[in-house]
């Protein structure tokens, strides 16, 4: 079992638990309209929002400093989350890859319709999905629906996977001295513990005929080939 630590900035509060269903019912309480959640999840420690929300969004591009072009991945329980969201033509794929790797650190881009993806930065046409493999995080995404996330670490700067390491990067004083200025960023709740990787999830595109690698993790593109049934 993984411990997880709950911070709450607005107060400057924090506790442990290793009870995965009460960690999520805490931060889905926590968790603001227009404000952000630092999520850790398998891979890294993560900044994420409602895909909907799109003043929380903007805080996440302002707090990783993040280009507006950079598209935000997002975070799902599960494909069929989000099948009325997506492309008939993709769900086959996807369904294949929910068998046969999720959840893992594989994150898949797709297209979508335009709803899905107008807040999440880039041109709006495409959104990368992934599946996380931390219990937490997965019952989380149960209650709140799919998360608009990105990597906890200001762009340019290594990978993160503690709050504390996140807070020294914004180079603000250890917690809960900071808890003020934190929530001045607009994040709400931050979560910490958990089993990350500290490695980036494997980004592959299946927009085209053959899917193609655009940042290699821990997944291999045979692993997804096989997945697919084209590994012959």
């Amino acid at each position: 079992m993984s411990l997880y630590q709950i911070y709450t900035p607005s107060t400057g509060s924090s506790f442990e638990t290793i009870d995965s269903e009460e960690a999520a019912e805490s931060v889905f309480e926590l968790i603001e309209r227009s404000k952000v959640a630092s999520l850790v999840t398998d891979t890294v420690l993560g900044l994420g929002a409602g895909f909907e929300d799109e003043e929380a969004i903007k805080k996440i591009f302002e707090i990783k400093r993040r280009p507006s072009d950079k598209t935000l991945a997002v975070l799902i329980p599960s494909i069929s989350s989000v099948t009325s969201l997506l492309h008939e033509d993709d769900l086959e794929a996807l369904f294949r890859i929910e068998d046969a790797i999720w959840p893992g650190p594989l994150t898949v881009i797709v297209t979508c319709h335009e709803y899905f993806a107008r807040h999440l930065g880039g041109d709006g046409s495409s959104v990368g999905l992934r599946i996380p493999n931390d219990s937490l995080l997965r019952r989380l995404l149960e209650i709140t629906g799919p998360l608009a996330t990105t990597s906890a670490n200001i762009s340019g700067l290594p990978s993160l996977t503690s709050i504390q390491e996140f807070i020294e990067q914004l180079g603000l004083e250890p917690w809960p001295k900071s808890h003020r200025a934190i929530a001045e960023l607009g994040i709400s709740v931050m979560v910490g513990g958990g089993a990350p990787s500290g490695k980036s999830s494997t980004v592959v595109d299946f927009r085209g005929d053959t899917p193609v690698i655009m940042r290699q993790g821990e997944i291999e593109l045979f692993r997804i080939l096989e997945a697919l049934g084209k590994d012959d």
